[in-house]
């Protein structure tokens, strides 16, 4: 793709619109040089893959510390995950299902629970895995047994 102009900061833009994003393998001096300001404690040789590796922490591991420390957080997980399972967003609770076991309990302590497989649980509440009723309400019993808590369907007019 032809590059056809200039734009921000000196980022060229292909015909399709779309813009070049910064190489893992810029040096940290060039991109000094470029925006100015610093990055501290890099060297000018150092490339902008090591500084970013460097400095972006899983999001899965930020969850499970939060999660760990703060008994609301891991309640509003749980809690999210059977709301948006009952208003038919059944990927979202099944993504928060899975972030909740990850940072709790984990799939081989729920395995032994439910006395099903832990590498069928976690097909189970995969994007692609499609759990019975029994399966997944099961599964939501034993995580509030565990978490201590018990939620209650209220209609709402």
């Amino acid at each position: 793709m032809s590059k056809i102009k200039n734009g921000l900061d000196s980022r060229s833009r292909d015909h399709d619109g779309e813009r070049h994003q910064k190489r893992s393998d810029t040096k940290v001096g060039t991109l000094r040089h470029t925006y100015g300001g610093s990055t501290v404690g890099y060297r000018s040789d150092a490339k902008l893959g090591t500084v970013l590796k460097a400095n972006t922490r899983d999001f899965k591991e930020i969850v499970q510390e939060r999660a760990l420390r703060d008994k609301e957080f891991r309640e509003g997980i749980l809690r999210e995950s059977i709301e948006c399972l009952l208003s038919g967003d059944i990927k979202t609770g099944k993504a928060l299902l899975r972030d909740y076991i990850n940072a709790t309990l984990g799939f081989d302590k729920l395995s032994k629970l439910t006395k099903k497989d832990s590498k069928s649980l976690m097909r189970m509440l995969s994007l692609t895995g499609n759990p019975t009723a029994s399966n997944i309400f099961s599964v939501i019993h034993i995580l509030q047994e565990n978490e201590g808590v018990h939620y209650e369907l209220q209609a709402v007019k």
